[in-house]
């Protein structure tokens, strides 16, 4: 029939259609992730204890997956490099960083302000991730520098990319992390003096939703801004947060285009 003598499809068929869709939400749901199932990593419920040390190859679960966190020292020259504030350079903290209670620390006392030579810890996940969430805190200066550099994916750079990070104090005069001024990394320093404990201006927030992640690796070492002999430096890892799109959005986001799509079909 031409377009002067098609018939519009009676509204009883549409509105059956539209409850039929409505009617399989309780099963287009349940394909996304939800808070409910979401599992988050809260280091201090993992039994570790307080300013003991991590294990290297040590294991831990998070939202569905396996993740497996090793450690390596790397030292350049004559460095001397020993652990602070832990019994080992990647331990367990029950107190507060960066506002933060319960987390893992990287620490290290070096005799040189020398960035070759550095802590690096990688978390590996068994699934791929792809809403992860956690923060890097107290990244500071003091007679040391903090100097942070992470990737995820076995390369690929962080703070290249600004969708994927952000300060947490939104004021930037009380902060004392900024982007980092070397040549020899792409990351974070600490400037221009230090965090207390029960502060965030330290902190360096991390938001993967959307993005495909099976490995995050934080390299912690001292930028050549310290002094010649730094002394002991931190930074805390904290807890890793699923950040789940809500499924109501996503269900009901579906719902206009297939009754467009049931429209169209019933008008042929």
């Amino acid at each position: 029939m031409n377009q002067a003598t098609r018939s519009h499809p009676p509204a009883p068929r549409i509105a059956r259609c539209a409850r039929a869709l409505i009617a399989c939400i309780p099963w287009i749901a349940p394909a996304f992730p939800t808070p409910a199932s979401a599992q988050n990593l809260i280091w201090e419920n993992q039994g570790m204890t307080n300013a003991f040390g991590i294990d290297s190859g040590r294991t831990f679960n998070y939202n569905g997956a396996q993740v497996t966190l090793t450690w390596s020292v790397t030292t350049n020259g004559g460095d001397t490099i020993i652990p602070a504030y832990g019994s080992n350079y990647v331990s367990y903290q029950a107190g507060m960083e960066g506002g933060h209670i319960g987390h893992v620390l990287m620490g290290f006392d070096i005799s040189d302000d020398d960035p070759r030579s550095w802590v690096e810890m990688t978390l590996s996940f068994s699934t791929t991730q792809t809403n992860l969430a956690f923060s890097v805190l107290d990244i500071d200066t003091g007679s040391w520098d903090d100097g942070v550099l992470i990737t995820y994916n076995g390369g690929t750079n962080v703070r290249a990319n600004t969708n994927l990070w952000s300060y947490a104090q939104t004021n930037a005069s009380l902060r004392t992390v900024v982007i980092d001024n070397e040549t020899g990394f792409t990351g974070w320093e600490g400037d221009p003096t230090a965090a207390a404990t029960n502060q965030n201006y330290g902190n360096v927030n991390l938001n993967f939703n959307g993005v495909s992640v099976n490995s995050i690796t934080i390299r912690f070492f001292s930028t050549d801004d310290a002094e010649n002999d730094p002394g002991s430096q931190k930074i805390g890892i904290s807890d890793l947060y699923v950040v789940p799109e809500p499924p109501a959005l996503l269900a009901g986001a579906l719902i206009p285009l297939l009754l467009l799509l049931a429209r169209r079909r019933m008008r042929r």
